[in-house]
């Protein structure tokens, strides 16, 4: 996905989340308060927008007789409403924002996360390659963070996912980054004599590789069935013997609080206007299962964001929309007496 995933935006997130865990040492603590952070910031916006949204449902019967009253001239309509909100101080953009920074922060996540994901994997893989007993760090029923919390996904990533991740990390200590070249050269040097080592075939083919695999010093094969990947990750793949990494169950919470949540906010919308689009609907499942599909596909630290993050939303909605309707009623009150 290219800058959509990989850009300055990513790579900030990469140094906030970064900076927590050097405070925290917990990678799953610097994510919570990496989700505080975000949603302390945007608390502006959301009190501006939740109360642009009550205050639009105050006055909607005021809105529906300029439409009813003007029902054939929308020129009219148009600038009655205008009026209107000018009037009650409503600011209709207001609503929007919150959205409209959600599909920039979701990439932005996903990148970031990625990226995380990347380099905390390589040096998992460059310490245990250098003799360390190390384990990937883990979260309750998920046993690598760095993984997704899914059924079918392994502790550690495959060789091919391993190679990507070196091959596209970018910024990273040159030192850990040639060590982790290292370990994906010794890898095709084993694979290449595994495959080659007892070939009889009589061919042109056969005897081609047959004479490149003489050419492979002794010493280098040895050291190459000692130190390829799949010899690394050993110590990792035997203390987590028989269990994939997670059983999808972030990955379903995070379908179903954005699915809540998603469906909520249409629902405002359509009360705030009026109406109700016939793609609602569509939006209402295509935002959650995208989010749920992301938390598929990378370390399952992203769908832990959005799933706090979702709940605290919930959660802030319910407390503004009581604090909210209680103050533009008492603000409201003098003009009716």
């Amino acid at each position: 996905m290219g800058f959509l995933t990989d850009n300055f935006l990513s790579r900030f997130f990469v140094d906030v989340i970064n900076l927590f865990h050097g405070f925290t040492g917990d990678y799953v603590l610097a994510m919570l308060l990496f989700v505080l952070l975000v949603k302390v910031l945007l608390l502006p916006l959301d009190v501006k927008s939740k109360r642009s949204t009550l205050k639009t449902q105050m006055v909607q019967p005021k809105i529906n007789a300029i439409r009813e009253r003007y029902k054939n001239d929308p020129q009219k309509q148009s600038i009655a409403l205008r009026e209107l909100y000018k009037k009650e101080d409503i600011k209709m953009t207001a609503g929007c924002l919150p959205m409209l920074l959600q599909l920039p922060i979701l990439f932005a996540m996903f990148g970031a996360i990625r990226i995380l994901s990347n380099t905390q994997s390589i040096e998992l893989v460059v310490g245990l390659a250098n003799g360390q007993s190390v384990l990937p760090p883990s979260f309750l029923w998920i046993r690598n963070i760095w993984q997704p919390d899914t059924g079918h996904s392994p502790v550690m990533p495959s060789l091919a996912e391993f190679s990507t991740a070196v091959s596209t990390v970018g910024k990273m200590d040159p030192t850990i980054l040639q060590s982790a070249q290292d370990v994906l050269h010794y890898s095709a040097v084993n694979q290449f004599a595994g495959a080659t080592s007892g070939l009889t075939d009589t061919t042109l083919l056969g005897n081609l590789f047959s004479t490149a695999y003489q050419t492979i010093p002794t010493d280098l094969v040895q050291t190459a069935s000692a130190l390829n990947y799949q010899t690394v990750i050993t110590p990792v793949l035997e203390a987590h013997a028989g269990f994939n990494n997670g059983y999808y169950v972030l990955p379903l919470l995070t379908f179903v609080t954005q699915w809540i949540l998603t469906r909520m906010q249409t629902k405002q919308q359509a009360m705030t206007t009026g109406s109700v689009s016939g793609s609602n609907f569509m939006m209402e499942l295509l935002m959650p299962l995208m989010i749920a599909w992301f938390a598929m596909t990378t370390g399952a630290l992203f769908a832990l964001y959005w799933t706090v993050g979702n709940l605290w939303s919930l959660g802030q909605s319910l407390v503004l929309n009581k604090v909210l309707t209680k103050s533009l009623n008492e603000a409201a009150a003098p003009a009716k007496k």
